[in-house]
């Protein structure tokens, strides 16, 4: 969606689009923070992998001019990072 905005002149209207966010930048960040929340260690480890891919995914689509989530998906990767451990963690028992 674009927004119309005026620059001086009010007969000339430019019209300028706004970033989206990426949606593989929201699915990382969701499946990051749902890893800690779930009691299978098995399902941790699996949403935080996801949460990974997700992020690389989102973080290669926000070098595009019209998307974003580059910090999005960096944080992601970043807690997805700490479920991986936290899963591994209760899988050994030590969690």
């Amino acid at each position: 969606m674009a927004i119309q905005r005026t620059y001086g002149d009010t007969r000339h209207h430019e019209m300028v689009p706004q970033q989206a966010k990426s949606a593989a930048s929201i699915v990382a960040i969701l499946a990051a923070i749902g890893s800690f929340f779930v009691a299978n260690a098995g399902l941790k480890f699996a949403l935080a992998i996801g949460a990974v891919l997700f992020g690389l995914i989102g973080l290669a689509k926000s070098a595009s001019s019209k998307v974003s989530g580059g910090i999005l998906s960096i944080a992601a990767i970043t807690i997805a990072g700490i479920g991986l451990l936290a899963a591994i963690l209760d899988a050994v028992g030590l969690f």
